[in-house]
């Protein structure tokens, strides 16, 4: 007695399923295992960035002159986050990456949010976590990679990230990472350059208008609102120069 065609094709289907399931779960465990092993501590990943300038100190130890190492961008030594503003993580948070401390370093909500408004909507948002862009951030040669590549490896790494170095050593990376309009990388690059001013001594205000040139999709427009928005933090890092 022949089995019913439909019983053949819903046992094709079963086992095809199947087996697209499998093989995405060993691609997914084998990214993951290769992405823990090669993700580094965040002590040894500070150590290895430098900063774009040496400073000079005097006998009693005080900075009397910096000497610039590098002009591809300027960067300030590595930041811990308990000397930003208080402000600064609430802050982030609202503009980044709203359950940081809720998922993994892989946000699912944002990922199907982002996908229902792709369809139903057809408008397209970033799902980007703050551990996923400290992943891209931080080994820039992931986005050398096609991208059907790069966001699983980008992913897998974010995982790992968030697992190796923690919340808040991911909050720390990115407010140390993130590129700046013009050459600055990162926030206390920034609020050096445009300020003069340390990071710590900056207002939840300064860190919030610091925060809204971080990249984005609309990052171009964002960086053309730079001459207007430096003009108004400007004085304040005038007046803090010339009172030093």
């Amino acid at each position: 007695m022949r089995t019913p065609t439909w019983r053949r094709v819903a046992l094709l289907l079963a086992l095809c399923s199947v087996t697209v399931f499998a093989i995405v779960a060993f691609t997914a465990s084998a990214v993951l295992l290769a992405a823990f092993v090669t993700t580094p501590k965040l002590a040894a990943f500070r150590e290895e960035r430098r900063p774009s300038r040496a400073l000079m100190l005097a006998a009693n130890g005080t900075s009397v002159e910096s000497l610039r190492l590098d002009f591809n961008y300027s960067r300030e030594a590595w930041v811990p986050l308990a000397a930003f503003p208080p402000a600064t993580l609430s802050l982030l948070w609202a503009r980044e990456d709203k359950r940081a401390r809720l998922h993994p370093g892989v946000d699912p909500l944002a990922m199907a949010a982002a996908a229902k408004d792709a369809l139903t909507k057809g408008t397209h948002r970033g799902a980007s976590t703050l551990a996923m862009q400290v992943a891209r951030l931080a080994f820039p040669r992931i986005k050398t990679l096609s991208l059907f590549v790069r966001k699983p490896i980008e992913m897998g790494m974010a995982i790992a990230l968030r697992a190796r170095w923690g919340a808040s050593g991911i909050e720390e990376a990115w407010l140390n990472l993130v590129p700046m309009p013009g050459e600055a990388e990162g926030l206390p690059a920034a609020a050096r350059l445009w300020l003069g001013l340390e990071i710590s001594a900056l207002s939840d205000g300064d860190i919030d208008t610091l925060l809204s040139f971080a990249p984005r999709p609309g990052g171009a427009k964002a960086r053309a609102w730079l001459p207007r928005r430096s003009a108004r933090l400007g004085p304040k890092g005038d007046r803090a120069r010339n009172h030093r």
